[in-house]
Order: C-alpha cells, then structure tokens, then sequence
C-alpha cells in the first residue's frame, strides 16, 4: 500500500424479523494512525438483547487502546453474568508506507476478506461474558489498495462474501447490500465493512 491510499468505513444492520431493535452493537474509531472496529452480537435478539449491547461502555476504548485483545477483556467483563455475547475486534494500522490488518474474536462474528488471496475467518471457540478462550489469538494480514473486508453477525448468510467480489462506491453500500440482501430470518444481521481506496 503507497502513503496515497486511504480506507473508507461502513455500518448497516437490520433486526431480526419480527423485532423493531437489535442486539448487535458495532462501534468504529479512527485515530492518526489506526482505524479500530468491534462487533458484539448478544445472545438472542430483541428488546432484552437491545437492552444489554447498549449498556458497553467500550466506544472510548476503541480510540486508545491499540491491544485488541484487552478491548475484548473489556467486553467480557462488563458482560459478566449475562447471557453474554460473540465479539471480533478488528484493527487497521499504518505501518510507514504500508497497512496491516489485525483481528481477534470470540464466538461466531466472522471476517470476510477479498484480496489477492480472499479469505474468511471467525472468533475462537467462546462466549464473551462467562466462556473467554484462555489465551486470545491475534491474526495479521496485509493490505492494498482494492482490498475489501467485512465483520459480520451470524445473522448474515455465508452466501454474502460473494458481495465482496467488486468494489462499491463506499463502504457504507457494501455493508447495506451485505444485510439487506444477505440477512437471515433467525437472528439479527449487521454488518462493518472497510474498503482501502487511494487518497483522493
């Protein structure tokens, strides 16, 4: 990746049928050298699960913590007693002239990525709030300009990578596409999605 290029970030999600709220929460941060996501997606769906993804208190963590693994300590902590919930924390840093991508996860939240070599992932075996992996794995990749990542809810079917074969004008209508035409019927569906672009 040249010092020219730039990622460009989107969010969209819709709830489960039958319910008017969600119980996936997704939280973006950027700072001078680092663009930082988490996804949650709390057990179940509606009002309760609503209730409970919006009590985190993680969003000021996103920006200062660059340790993905202690922003998902966070999580599980706070979620303590509950039902609980899968959560993948994603991370974009500038290295010089060239970006990296890191991520860790609990749980079925996945990753979906297009690049010279596509590939998908999930969170460690677990559940945040009662059943934390001992020790958390951190995943890196690289990236270049034109490629495209997703994080997204079990609630979104594996039939959407395929959205991820051609760019879109920005990231917030690959993410709308990716729920809106890939969402279940069982379960909430959001979706964060990153393109990396060159700087304009």
């Amino acid at each position: 990746m040249t010092a020219g290029a730039a990622w460009d970030a989107g969010v969209a999600g819709v709830p489960c049928i039958g319910e008017t709220v969600s119980g996936d929460l997704a939280l973006l941060a950027e700072t001078a050298g680092a663009w930082t996501a988490l996804l949650v997606d709390v057990s179940g769906h509606g009002e309760r699960a609503h209730a409970l993804c919006h009590r985190l208190h993680v969003l000021e963590l996103l920006a200062g913590e660059p340790n993905l693994v202690r922003i998902l300590e966070r999580v599980h902590a706070e979620l303590q007693g509950t039902v609980g919930a899968a959560a993948m924390a994603a991370q974009v840093v500038w290295l010089g002239t060239t970006a990296a991508l890191r991520y860790a996860g609990v749980g079925n939240v996945r990753i979906w990525g297009h690049q010279r070599v596509a590939f998908a992932d999930e969170g460690q075996p677990g559940l945040l709030g009662s059943g934390m992996p001992g020790t958390l794995r951190v995943t890196e990749r690289p990236l270049e300009v034109g490629d495209r990542l997703v994080l997204v809810t079990d609630g979104v079917r594996s039939e959407g990578r395929k959205v991820l074969q051609q760019p879109y004008p920005d990231a917030r209508q690959l993410a709308a596409v990716m729920v809106h035409g890939h969402a279940g019927t069982h379960d909430d569906a959001t979706c964060v999605a990153l393109q990396v672009r060159r700087r304009a």
